[in-house]
């Protein structure tokens, strides 16, 4: 009968086949991974071990980061352990009360940042053991016995009785820049971030002492450690108040197979600013939501898991929930353990969720909401600024908009840098909404960052008002002047008399440049007295365009690039289309159009795409990779060190960029304008 199987499935073989996978596998384990979030991995593994402490150790040359080695006390594992812990897929029993649950953590973690994992144990009762693999194969080299007491020991005399190190070599995504200086500040930076991410995923077990943390820097040309910076507890619910007298308040519900669910719902001080307030140095409204705990460790951290929409006034909401061995059935763990997938039941048990006074999830989000509003009320003496449309950080705006507030009723302003005559600290262009910073100094103030966030800070508090008015009278510019006068002279007591440099960058905007021509293949030429590229400032136009989807960029080069209007393509860019959609409106190939992007919007220069300088050219991009290249280019990092930080293509970094959901390449109309005018017989319809 049709639909009905004749056979059973034994009669369906004829023979069986080994399917062993291809070695390319490897390098896609784990791609999702961070460093933290490879590390905590890690440190699970620890844990489960029965260590209470770990101690990561960046070992450098010259301030350049290659190898990472993990170590613990913990009780260590025979040979025999050691190799099924090695082994790709090998999944062992997990008791309820462990942290490792995929059985791919050790391998999946260590090979997404790393070429080479060695691993070196030592077992009560035994010598150390040691096995090292890497991406090229799926075997494991066995390390002589006096290598293996030779990697298990950092220092002379420090051999404990039990324990495992990690060893990561070959470390990825590292700083390669020129100066050892940039290289060291980098190291700070990322040393930093660890400690305070870390500190969240584990806040609960370094509050109780059950584990602590060390991250130490090893000059390996010196043979000198530094100084052991330990991880302190950063704790989500850390507050001594309550936004709200009803709360914090359990609630209890069930789902349809009798599994309890128990969220603790938290309403947090709206005035706070502490550590706990904005996580990680971030604003507040990016960390309202669930926090998931699983053996005190932190899974999810953050957002609403589909139960509710992210609002800026739910931003002093916050609900803790422990997972138990039966609620694990209604998540999806990802296997990062950074982030959960509720299914329908975890839905279900938090809408019947009640507390003893029949508070419930509906409930606690109108108070979180009533609660943010009625303390934005009391400070109705604050004066909302102009808002920034371009200028400072995410999280600087942020702040500015959560804690002073922002006019609807006029058109933003923007921030950026130009070249500038000596002696002058900014130029207030009311006719662009522009504020620009004079380029010939920013060496001298950029700091961290680069972008000299708190002169940009300053200028624009003392500034954004004056936009308010169409017309700006005589007697303001004679003001703004005067206080140009007077930041100048602070400016140079500050850096002296030599901090000016001249930069050979012009915006587009600043003066109006010679026309210039298209070339045989499509790109603009300069006139004679145009010596220099257009400024790759974003700026003043763009709409968001839906998600892309991922775009091979290695295609090879179409000859339809030679007919290719930039003109039309940076306009069809401007509207909204992705690369994608843009080629295939024009019935180019992609690669020629994110090629015309580099070279007039972003301002890049040839060559794009040397990929013998690009080591990890070709290889899966993660979602955490694509946002770390997003947040480099918003604070001002050249496009080509970023790519030579993340490993990839000038090409590769600015596709990357141009096809992000969130728009961050911004175009400018005055460059639509000149490719026009550049091009004057082309079909500019579009």
């Amino acid at each position: 009968m049709l639909g009905e199987r004749s056979t059973t499935r034994a009669d369906d073989v004829s023979r069986v086949v080994e399917l062993p996978p291809e070695k390319g596998v490897l390098t896609a384990i784990g791609r999702d991974h961070t460093l933290t979030t490879a590390l905590a991995d890690l440190i699970d593994n620890s844990i489960d071990a029965h260590a209470d402490t770990v101690t990561i150790r960046m070992v450098t040359t010259d301030s350049l980061l290659h190898t990472v080695r993990v170590r613990d006390n913990g009780d260590g594992m025979s040979g025999d352990e050691l190799q099924l812990a090695m082994r790709l897929g090998e999944r062992r029993e997990y008791a309820t009360t462990d942290h490792g649950h995929f059985g791919m953590g050790l391998k999946a973690a260590s090979l997404s940042q790393s070429r080479t994992l060695t691993v070196f144990t030592l077992g009560e009762g035994d010598v150390p053991r040691a096995i090292r693999i890497g991406r090229q194969g799926f075997h494991g080299e066995v390390l002589t016995d006096q290598a293996a007491w030779n990697g298990f020991e950092d220092d002379p005399g420090s051999l404990d009785s039990t324990g495992t190190v990690v060893e990561w070599s070959g470390v990825e995504n590292v700083s390669r820049a020129s100066s050892p200086t940039e290289r060291q500040m980098w190291l700070e930076r990322l040393v930093g971030s660890l400690r305070t991410e870390l500190g969240l995923t584990f806040h609960r077990l370094l509050s109780c002492g059950r584990l602590r943390i060390g991250v130490e820097v090893f000059d390996d040309a010196v043979a000198l450690v530094g100084v052991r910076r330990n991880v302190e507890p950063v704790d989500p619910f850390g507050f001594q108040t309550s936004g709200h007298a009803d709360y914090p308040v359990s609630v209890t519900g069930v789902t349809d197979d009798g599994c309890e669910l128990i969220a603790a719902l938290n309403i947090l001080p709206p005035n706070s600013k502490s550590a706990s307030a904005e996580l990680l140095g971030r604003p507040r409204r990016e960390w309202q939501g669930f926090y998931i705990y699983r053996n005190d460790r932190l899974l999810h951290a953050a957002g609403w898991l589909e139960q509710a929409h992210s609002d800026r006034r739910l931003q002093l909401a916050r609900v803790a929930i422990d997972l138990t061995p039966a609620l694990e059935t209604h998540l999806r763990i990802n296997h990062e353990k950074h982030g959960v997938r509720p299914l329908e039941g975890f839905g279900l048990a938090l809408q019947r969720a009640r507390s003893t006074n029949g508070i419930g999830f509906e409930r606690f989000l109108e108070d979180a909401r009533d609660t943010f509003q009625r303390a934005n009320k009391r400070r109705t003496g604050i004066k909302p600024l102009i808002p920034m449309s371009e200028g400072l950080s995410e999280s600087l705006t942020e702040k500015v908009r959560e804690r002073i507030g922002e006019r609807e009723d006029v058109q933003p302003i923007a921030m950026r840098w130009r070249q500038l005559e000596e002696g002058r600290v900014f130029l207030f262009d009311p006719d662009a909404r522009t504020i620009w910073l004079n380029d010939g100094y920013r060496t001298a103030i950029g700091g961290v960052t680069g972008d000299a966030p708190l002169l940009k800070t300053l200028t624009y508090l003392l500034l954004q008002d004056r936009f308010a008015s169409k017309h700006v009278r005589r007697g303001t510019k004679e003001e703004i002047e005067a206080w140009q006068s007077v930041l100048m002279d602070a400016l140079l007591e500050q850096i002296g008399a030599d901090g000016y440099r001249s930069t050979p960058s012009v915006d587009d905007d600043a003066s109006p440049s010679p026309l210039r021509g298209l070339d045989k293949v499509g790109h603009l030429t300069p006139a004679a007295s145009d010596g220099v590229p257009d400024s790759a400032e974003p700026a003043d136009y763009a709409v968001p365009a839906v998600p892309p989807e991922q775009v091979d960029e290695t295609t090879e080069s179409s000859p339809e690039v030679t007919r290719a209007d930039p003109s039309v393509i940076t306009e069809l860019y401007s509207k909204g289309a992705t690369i994608a959609e843009t080629a295939q409106q024009l019935a180019v190939d992609g690669r020629a159009v994110a090629r015309v992007l580099c070279l007039h919007v972003l301002g890049l220069d040839e060559p794009l795409d040397d990929e013998s300088l690009s080591p990890r050219h070709g290889l899966v991009y993660t979602p955490g990779e694509r946002e770390r290249i997003v947040a480099a280019y918003r604070s001002g990092t050249p496009i080509a060190r970023i790519a030579q930080d993340t490993g990839r293509t000038p090409l590769a970094v600015a596709w990357q960029l141009l096809d992000h959901p969130s728009r961050p390449v911004l175009v400018k109309r005055s460059l639509i304008r000149r490719l026009r005018r550049a091009t004057p017989d082309g079909d500019h319809d579009v």
